[in-house]
């Protein structure tokens, strides 16, 4: 529903392709407290902490950010990006097992509000979602515009981008990579320009991948680690958080230390 006059109405496909991407499924605390309250054990084993609370909880003063574990990259679950609760039809159509409890975050999808509350399609789901482009296609006839040139005439509705620190280690190997680089190679924007190599670029994800994997960053609410770190949360025992957190993370760092020491 774009600020305009054209009588557009957004239909999902049910594809589930919104359902089988690497991207945060981040829980609401309403959804969260409505499945504790009704001892959804089921649904709570699928909650895990955001690794990346996990590495630095600082960066959320310490409040604890919940996703649905999809397969994370930082999990190390190479090419398993698929929502629990998803089902396919035998017609192929997509399906939630959980429609009536699903989190906030799921049942807007892919609308957004704008400051005044009222809700528009998500610009930059334009090449994630096969309906949102549907719609977008729609519209742009309706203008008697291509698509390109509606979406450049159209106010940009996105979901808030997501900083990520980047470990030490990790920034010291991409400055080294920058500097072998050729004056043609940098000009391609290209940091590792071997990516265009599809084979190649599996094979070293997958190396990444097992490096996440014995990280061993998933923490699941409902494991006693978990519960105690949640509990530190909500009592606001930011020493607590950090007791916690760090036996988790310093082996991880340790780990990765390890890996891009063999690296170089």
């Amino acid at each position: 529903m774009m600020p305009s006059k054209i009588p557009v109405k957004f239909e999902c496909k049910r594809c589930g392709d919104c359902c089988k991407r690497d991207w945060d499924l981040r829980l609401d605390w309403e959804t969260i407290t409505k499945w504790i309250r009704e001892k959804r054990g089921d649904l709570l084993y699928h909650v895990v902490f955001h690794p990346r609370f996990i590495m630095h909880p600082e960066y959320s003063n310490y409040e604890p950010i919940l996703i649905i574990d999809n397969g994370h990259s930082l999990f190390g679950d190479y090419q398993k990006h698929v929502c629990p609760f998803l089902v396919m039809t035998s017609g192929g159509k997509a399906s939630c097992k959980i429609h009536d409890v699903k989190p906030l975050i799921c049942k807007e999808f892919p609308f957004i509000p704008d400051e005044n509350g009222r809700y528009h399609v998500r610009t930059d789901a334009l090449n994630l979602c096969r309906a949102v482009k549907d719609y977008f296609k729609k519209c742009a006839q309706a203008e008697s515009k291509d698509l390109d040139e509606y979406m450049q005439s159209i106010p940009k509705m996105e979901g808030e981008p997501e900083s990520v620190p980047i470990p030490r280690e990790l920034a010291e190997m991409l400055k080294r990579r920058y500097q072998t680089l050729s004056k043609e190679e940098k000009a391609t924007g290209l940091l590792f320009p071997e990516f265009r190599n599809k084979e190649y670029a599996s094979r070293v994800f997958k190396r990444s991948a097992k490096l996440f994997k014995r990280m061993n960053l998933k923490v699941r609410i409902t494991s006693h680690k978990g519960m105690s770190i949640l509990d530190a949360c909500l009592r606001e025992d930011i020493s607590k958080i950090i007791e916690i957190t760090d036996t988790i993370r310093k082996p991880a760092e340790a780990v990765m230390r390890e890996y891009f020491e063999r690296q170089t």
